[in-house]
């Protein structure tokens, strides 16, 4: 695993990347005559075992951090799956409220218009 600074940066990563700078430069020759690379020798064997490892190490430390990430992204997925469900049930309790609420006030105004006219008959009559 890379860990991160507080500044966002990976010393363990900068510095196998410098490491294989370093060893790529120490591969490199420096200016050829002929267009074939040259055939290594035994020492360049061990400088390629070397990058191989510092690649495979880099390459670990990168698939950690995306299953890193893929884990966070199941615990969004599955909070916003909770929200999404939370948020469905206050609806349908607003819309029951509301219903409720509707047929409250079509009872009291009802009441009221009879209580009204009842209140007209009786000045009336």
């Amino acid at each position: 695993m890379t860990a991160e600074n507080p500044d966002g940066e990976r010393p363990e990563l900068d510095a196998a990347m410098s490491r294989l700078e370093g060893m790529l430069h120490n591969l490199s020759p420096p200016v050829q005559s002929s267009m074939s690379p040259p055939l290594p020798d035994r020492s360049d064997g061990e400088a390629v075992d070397e990058i191989i490892g510092s690649l495979t190490q880099m390459a670990g430390a990168s698939v950690e951090d995306i299953e890193r990430l893929i884990d966070d992204l199941q615990t969004v997925r599955e909070r916003l799956k909770t929200e999404g469900a939370r948020i469905q049930q206050e609806i349908a309790d607003y819309m029951r409220l509301s219903g409720a609420a509707l047929d409250a006030t079509k009872i009291i105004a009802d009441s009221l218009a009879k209580w009204r006219n009842d209140s007209i008959a009786r000045s009336v009559g």
